[in-house]
Formats: C-alpha cells, sequence, structure tokens
C-alpha cells in the first residue's frame, strides 16, 4: 500500500514491478484507504517510513491498517505510538544502549546498518 505521490522514480517503479501486491491509495481517505486494505489486500505486516514527518499518515496506523505494525527508515525515532506502532527496526547506532526506555515500540534489531543502500 502506498500513500505516496508517483514521483516517476525508478526507485518506486522498481517496487510498484516487485511487490506481490502494489496499490496507490495516495487519493483515499483514512478510513476509505483502511477500508480497502483490511478488506481487499489484507496486509499481515505494515511497516510505516514516514513517522513524524511532511507528508505523513500516522492515521492508517492509528486506524491499525495491519494486525503488527512497524516503524522503519526515514524517522528513526519513536513513534511515541504504543497502541500501534508494534515494533521499530533499528541498529546499535540509531539506538544507543543507555536509551531503550525512551521508545514506546519493541526492537528488531538489523545486522550491520539501519540504512539500506541500493
Amino acid at each position: 500500500v502506498n500513500y505516496g505521490k508517483d514521483d516517476g522514480s525508478v526507485y518506486r517503479e522498481s517496487i510498484a514491478r516487485d511487490a506481490h501486491i502494489f496499490v496507490n491509495i495516495h487519493s483515499l481517505g483514512h478510513h476509505e484507504a483502511v477500508l480497502l486494505a483490511r478488506t481487499k489486500i489484507k496486509p499481515q505486516i505494515a511497516i510505516d517510513l514516514q513517522g513524524h514527518t511532511l507528508g505523513t499518515r500516522m492515521e492508517l496506523m492509528a486506524l491499525r491498517i495491519a494486525p503488527i505494525q512497524a516503524s522503519y527508515l526515514i524517522f528513526p525515532g519513536t513513534s511515541g505510538a504504543p497502541g500501534f506502532i508494534d515494533y521499530i527496526l533499528l541498529d546499535k547506532f540509531v539506538l544507543p544502549p543507555e536509551y531503550p526506555n525512551h521508545y514506546s515500540e519493541k526492537f528488531i534489531f538489523l545486522p550491520g546498518s539501519y540504512q539500506v543502500n541500493h
């Protein structure tokens, strides 16, 4: 499920082509998008790539677009949303050992680096 604008990039085209199902919900309202996802797409896991940044649709996560929900990449801090973001994907550099009680999510530590490079 994609809610971003089509930027025409090769990366977006690659994701759309390689995804089992790729649905753009950019023009749908929050409730309409969640209903479509739950009834037609039925994702088991949703990973929010925006966090608290410009253009976010955190409301989709708050409405539980999927049974398991995680945060990753663009915003490496906690969502502060213990009721609807279950996990955060990170590494030991994003989350130093002295700060785990400042996060509301459970941790999934990635081996090596948090940053994906293509």
